[in-house]
């Protein structure tokens, strides 16, 4: 086992002062009682994990596949070199590449010597990443690790100044000269660096919102919490040492991170990493590999839905990101006779809280699903007091985990989360006195149109539920008579055409809807605006429909 050292007091000083205070903090529920020195990667593949694991496939690329003890001598190789280049405890690294055995290989290792990761999405370009530069000082970022093919944006982002930069490539074959992977091979007769000790209230992630509503926020996360989210959901799923995990999110994204990083290698599991695939490719790739799980979202299952989708060993299909409508669970569990398990979480929570059953009991019709023990969550009024049952509110949480946001300072952002020691994750919702979930949508998505409050979720989920409609959203236009009106987005299904006919057919099918509530605006769009981990951008849709009524 490699020597031990432990975290400068300076380098944990900084880390601190970086978060909001601790009056400002949620109330920690039940975290896991771990000892002084804690170190997460040595917890995921040191020699405990590798005296169970070593020989079983942890990490499955496309041109690689990694068994537990392959994987550990990589971190091993990969830490050496990252200590060569400075990095230690408390050293900031950002990574921008799709997702490959590499990536995750050298996350691990920066967690094995005390850094702080911050993940980015290989969907961002050089305006996102120009301003997620923008929120750190000269010499703040340590190091970025890069995929080649992602260099020009990032280059261009810096505007010619970058921090230390260094390629690292997706896979061992694909190395060149200079990258990270051929300076660990070039180290391989050296000493392996020193394990850090490390402490479970270090902060080892820093975690970007998804910022559909505006601009991303940076969520700091510690070793407790990361290790805490490793037992709770995994039991959910019953995730065993026999299954593979697949799916579609980023590691950037902390669904990603959890299931197809931590909760496998938790569990002795294996994991599918690579760039991302069009469904039938993704389907074909999840066959050949045995996967068993697959974490996915809303939108990816409704396109694997219209496929026609050979047998495979999936058991169990995790839908987050966004409300799954019952029409894409049912659409995709007729063509895939898998089951399809819908689940809530928040990247300030870190994972998901809230999840449908996955075996055995049936949710009552139109639940989420209930609150994933030991959280707890609670539907709350505007002035904090609890809901009755069916009313509702609010949906608040506290558990393991909980929102800190990032050098926010005085910018109200903490407050507006946690208010009396809850999380609220902007979601509104009621409860009935079995505990189980009822989604109404984002608070922040409430639309006021003659006097009423809108979910705008009731009015899509009848929509996507109509079988010319593949993908449907609304927002508010100004409109001369009546000041606004409510327009329908829809993308259709392939080979359905709207028309005037098929317009009042579908006003028929709507007529359960309060009058208010009817779209008196259609358009048809190619495509809705979505982020790059595919949410709705909801602040974007009235510009995409004027964008339609000027082609017009």
């Amino acid at each position: 086992m490699s020597a031990l050292h432990s975290s400068p007091a300076s380098a944990l000083g900084r880390a601190l002062a970086d978060l909001p205070p601790p009056q400002d903090w949620p109330l920690f529920l039940a975290q896991p009682a771990l000892p002084p020195q804690f170190n997460l990667y040595e917890w995921l593949l040191g020699a405990d994990a590798l005296a169970r694991f070593g020989a079983r496939t942890a990490l499955i690329g496309v041109h690689e596949r990694l068994s537990y003890a392959a994987l550990a001598a990589r971190c091993e190789l990969l830490a050496t070199a990252l200590v060569g280049q400075g990095i230690g405890a408390g050293s900031r690294v950002l990574l921008y590449a799709p997702n490959s055995p590499m990536l995750g290989a050298a996350v691990l290792a920066l967690w094995r010597q005390g850094a702080q990761v911050l993940l980015c999405g290989p969907m961002l370009r050089r305006h996102e990443l120009a301003k997620l530069r923008a929120r750190f000082g000269p010499g703040e970022i340590s190091l970025m690790l890069c995929d080649p093919d992602l260099l020009p944006e990032w280059l261009a982002a810096c505007e010619g100044e970058p921090p230390p930069t260094l390629n690292l490539p997706p896979d061992a074959l694909s190395a060149q000269t200079g990258d990270l992977w051929q300076l660990a091979q070039a180290g391989r007769d050296l000493p392996a660096a020193p394990l850090h000790a490390g402490a479970p209230d270090d902060i080892c992630l820093l975690a970007q919102t998804s910022g559909s509503s505006g601009q991303p926020k940076l969520c700091a996360h510690d070793q407790r919490a990361l290790f805490a989210i490793c037992d709770y959901f995994p039991r959910h799923l019953q995730l065993h040492a026999d299954d593979v995990c697949s799916g579609t999110p980023s590691l950037a994204f902390t669904y990603g991170l959890g299931g197809l990083l931590l909760f496998p290698l938790a569990h002795g599991a294996a994991a599918l990493l690579g760039p991302h695939l069009p469904p039938a490719a993704f389907w074909q790739r999840a066959r050949d590999c045995g996967a068993t799980l697959c974490f996915s979202s809303p939108l990816f299952y409704r396109q694997l839905a219209r496929l026609d989708l050979p047998p495979a060993r999936l058991r169990l299909a995790i839908s987050a990101g966004e409300a799954l409508p019952q029409a894409t669970r049912q659409a995709f569990q007729d063509a895939s006779h898998v089951p399809l398990l819908d689940a809530l979480g928040a990247t300030e929570m870190l994972h998901v809280f809230i999840a449908g059953p996955a075996s055995g009991q049936a949710a009552p019709p139109g639940a989420l699903g209930r609150a994933l023990p030991p959280y707890r969550v609670a539907v709350l009024d505007q002035a904090g007091q609890a809901c009755a049952p069916g009313v509702p509110g609010r949906l608040a949480v506290q558990g393991p985990s909980g929102c800190r946001y990032w050098r926010e300072g005085d910018s109200g952002r903490q407050g507006e989360y946690v208010q009396q020691a809850w999380n609220l994750s902007g979601d509104a919702a009621h409860m009935d006195a079995q505990g189980w979930i009822f989604f109404h949508g984002r608070c922040d998505d409430l639309l006021v149109l003659d006097g009423h409050n809108l979910a705008p979720l009731e009015v899509e989920l009848l929509l996507q539920g109509q079988p010319e409609v593949a993908q449907a959203a609304v927002c508010l236009l100004p409109e001369a008579q009546r000041g606004q009106i409510l327009a329908a987005l829809l993308v259709l299904q392939e080979g359905a055409v709207w028309s005037a006919a098929l317009e009042q057919d579908v006003r028929r099918r709507l007529q359960v809807l309060a009058a208010y509530k009817m779209p008196r605006r259609w358009l048809t769009v190619a495509a809705l605006p979505r982020n790059q981990n595919g949410k709705l951008q909801r602040r974007l849709l009235p510009a995409a429909a004027q964008s339609v009524l000027e082609a017009l």
